[in-house]
């Protein structure tokens, strides 16, 4: 059996498809501009915040209460009685597109309004 030796251009073709698979991974991630609101939904509820305002949040869904901080930008889970605990170790989210969400509670945190947003239509 002949083994080859990948040349010079075969290194190249490989290394470019490397970085350009890895640029249109963390494009997304490194595009997203910092937000503006903040939506909650729950139940059938939907409120809208400014994260530029700080304030907390007493919420009550499906018989679990959480409390929910906005204050310097950022919003996050402060306190919840949920049995898994996954919103409140979601730590505190700022980027547009960034959600938090609590299962049991029924809950979803969303910040929106990043300047790089960008809306997409379906037709």
């Amino acid at each position: 059996m002949h083994s080859t030796k990948p040349n010079l251009r075969d290194l190249v073709i490989a290394a470019s498809v490397l970085l350009l698979a890895l640029f249109l991974l963390l494009f997304p991630l490194l595009s997203r501009g910092e937000g503006k609101t903040v939506v909650l939904t729950y139940g059938d509820k939907t409120e809208t915040y400014l994260l530029s305002e700080s304030r907390t949040l007493e919420i009550t869904s499906n018989g679990i209460h959480l409390t929910v901080k906005i204050e310097g930008g950022e919003v996050w889970v402060e306190d919840a009685d949920c049995p898994d605990l996954v919103c409140l170790h979601s730590g505190k989210i700022s980027k547009s597109g960034d959600v938090i969400l609590c299962v049991p509670a029924g809950l979803r945190i969303q910040v929106i309004g990043g300047d790089n947003d960008v809306d997409f239509v379906a037709g």
